[in-house]
């Protein structure tokens, strides 16, 4: 496999990832691919303002605390 296709290998199965809703690790078990190299991939081809998996919206309750 070329760099080029190393490059569109793992772009894929970032957005894969992203798009399936699993955990990193239970996507890579599924891929039979390496949670250390995903995140190797991860890291380097996700720059820091570039959205490289979900971010969820979590409700805060302000209250009384017990």
């Amino acid at each position: 496999m070329n760099k080029a296709d190393k490059l569109l290998f793992w772009k894929k199965q970032l957005a894969d990832c992203s798009e399936s809703g699993l955990s990193q690790k239970a996507y890579c078990s599924q891929q039979r691919l390496k949670l250390a190299t995903f995140s190797y991939w991860r890291k380097r081809l996700c720059s820091p303002k570039e959205a490289c998996g979900k971010l969820i919206r979590l409700p805060i309750s302000v209250g009384s605390r017990p």
